[in-house]
């Protein structure tokens, strides 16, 4: 009996509006007794917290930061954190910029930004288009600068934000070096976001479960993108949505229509939740 469910945000619940298109049948698993997680590359916001008053969640927890920081919704306060330290932030960022140097005869990269995420605030070495999308969206605090010494001593994740064609040329690189220690994922084409090693969006909302009491084998996950692709991996109830990159259907144990077209809807009731 599916007792948790995980729902990743963008391109999963959301739809291509941004809304949640299936809202009214995701209300009818919540009133069947069904906790509801979402689980996003996100920081936890006034953005974020807008989803949960729209399914009428009053009190639960926020799988943020692709599973690296749990919030409470009703506080605000963090139940649950697995951050990179300031020596780990330091090697990250001179992997990837002995990447960068690598492919700079083959695309331009000085709209590149590299950026982390701490206290709920954006610090970026540049602004770029893809970075100021990320901050309007997610209602953050941008700060432009040298991060690394301005006295941050951690940060949920390590990202950068960059065309995507520079992207396809710099993750093959960034992950070769960072791969042994780190998560390391393209979240969408235009971010690739660096973690700790053993943080996901499944170990995330694995870690909820047990402040629920839910034992794991009564978890669904749902997901698209490779920052889901162990969210839909390893929960028992694995569904990738149609709009899914392919490694994440392949390990799916449903593939379900698209984000546009009630694919949630479709898996919920396929699975008997609703």
């Amino acid at each position: 009996m599916i007792k948790l469910i995980g729902f990743d945000l963008d391109d999963t619940l959301l739809d291509s509006k941004k809304e949640i298109l299936d809202l009214v049948d995701v209300k009818k698993a919540i009133a069947n007794g069904v906790k509801v997680v979402l689980c996003s590359g996100r920081p936890y916001s006034s953005r974020t917290k807008e989803y949960y008053d729209d399914l009428g969640i009053k009190e639960g927890y926020f799988c943020a930061y692709n599973g690296v920081v749990i919030y409470d919704v009703k506080s605000g306060a963090i139940v649950y954190e697995n951050s990179l330290s300031k020596q780990e932030l330091l090697f990250i960022y001179d992997v990837i910029t002995k990447a960068i140097d690598k492919i700079k005869n083959d695309v331009d990269t000085t709209n590149l930004a590299i950026c982390i995420h701490h206290d709920g605030n954006v610090y970026a070495t540049a602004n770029n288009e893809y970075l100021d999308l990320e901050v309007r969206l997610n209602k953050n605090k941008l700060f432009i600068g040298d991060f690394l010494n301005e006295g941050i001593t951690d940060a949920c994740k390590l990202m950068i934000d960059a065309d995507p064609s520079i992207i396809n040329k710099l993750f093959p690189l960034v992950k070769d070096g960072l791969e042994d220690k780190f998560n390391v994922m393209v979240s969408m084409p235009c971010f690739i976001e660096v973690i700790k090693k053993d943080s996901n969006k499944y170990s995330g909302l694995a870690q909820v479960a047990k402040m629920y009491g839910i034992e794991e084998d009564a978890i669904m996950g749902f997901g698209d993108s490779m920052n889901d692709y162990e969210l839909v991996r390893d929960a028992k109830y694995g569904i990738a949505m149609g709009n899914s990159v392919d490694e994440v259907k392949k390990v799916a144990k449903f593939v379900t229509d698209t984000n546009d077209n009630h694919g949630v809807k479709i898996a919920l009731e396929k699975y008997g939740v609703i």
